[in-house]
């Protein structure tokens, strides 16, 4: 029988720079816009 592991996963910051981050969200809501949906926003939380 093993121990459950009771910790809770940390919370990791993504290393990605806000230019490759910009860069994805334009192309994503390239191809939204494509098939008639409207763009997604980033949360800045």
């Amino acid at each position: 029988i093993t121990k459950t592991d009771t910790r809770k996963p940390s919370v990791r910051r993504s290393g990605a720079s806000k230019e490759f981050i910009d860069l994805c969200l334009e192309t994503h809501n390239y191809y939204r816009a494509r098939h008639g949906v409207p763009p997604l926003r980033l949360n800045k939380q």
